[in-house]
């Protein structure tokens, strides 16, 4: 964006320190002291002095880069749509005739980087209730494999949650209403790119894959550890099974159901 020329006139004629436009605050040093890596000699600094420019309120990863005139710039990085992407926030070392030129540079990064915050926080909401709504679908479906499924869609919304990094997993937990260990585990999950969620159940959802209520698996429990397969992991006394190890179990002899009992019961 081009700064107006009465306000570059300005800026020189009365070397200030402090210049705001559109909301973006910028800071402006006229004896400012940098160093630079010399041309002429490895691990040895140059110490320069000069006009510096830029803006306190962007942060980000900081490099340097020669500029096209020989001055240098430091950049902020940051992740946007799969690259990343540098855009100036400050530049040391700016001739008079550059000033212009440079605060226009850093006033678009500027204002990149407040609508990459406006997007988030709409994105963010966005996600809170689709967490939400998983959350509800998962709560209401009828027991057995319309709960699984419903969970199954629960985590996978968890896991785009916890990929594009919108959400502590504390907000996470709280809208999509499932244990710390459900979070945990899609987590880690996403970090070692592994199939998509969920990659552990707790005892509900081993109880809703079978058709079963929780407490039809404490029976379970009750009678040993044959009765049903051994833990993968367990997280402050709540057990956690992989998927394959829910998806392989077969119950030998499960507790009757009131129409076995009835059929038994009946005269032939």
């Amino acid at each position: 964006m081009l700064i107006p020329a009465d306000d570059v006139a300005r800026i020189k004629d009365e070397r200030l320190d402090a210049y705001e436009i559109d909301g973006c605050a910028f800071w402006l040093n006229w004896s400012q002291e940098w160093t630079s890596p010399s041309r002429y000699q490895a691990d040895v600094s140059d110490v320069h002095k000069g006009l510096c420019v830029g803006v306190t309120s962007l942060r980000g990863v900081v490099s340097q880069e020669p500029h096209e005139h020989g001055q240098w710039t430091l950049t902020t990085s940051y992740y946007s749509n799969g690259t990343w992407v540098q855009r100036p926030t400050r530049v040391d070392g700016v001739r008079p005739d550059d000033l212009a030129e440079v605060l226009g540079l850093i006033l678009d990064t500027f204002r990149a980087s407040r609508l990459r915050q406006q997007a988030a926080r709409l994105h963010r909401g966005r996600m809170l209730q689709a967490l939400t709504a998983a959350a509800d679908a998962y709560d209401t479906a009828a027991a057995g494999n319309a709960k699984w499924t419903a969970g199954q869609t629960r985590d996978r919304v968890i896991e785009q949650a916890i990929e594009q990094d919108l959400l502590d997993d504390d907000e996470i937990q709280e809208a999509a209403r499932v244990t710390e260990l459900t979070v945990r585990n899609i987590n880690n999950q996403v970090s070692r790119g592994a199939r998509r969620a969920p990659l552990y159940g707790d005892l509900p959802m081993f109880a809703a894959r079978h058709g079963l209520k929780p407490a039809s698996l404490h029976v379970y429990r009750s009678r040993g550890k044959d009765a049903l397969p051994p833990e993968d992991l367990s997280l402050s006394g709540t057990p956690g099974w992989l998927v394959d190890t829910i998806e392989a179990w077969k119950p030998a002899r499960g507790p009757r159901t009131r129409q076995a009992r009835q059929t038994s019961e009946s005269p032939s």
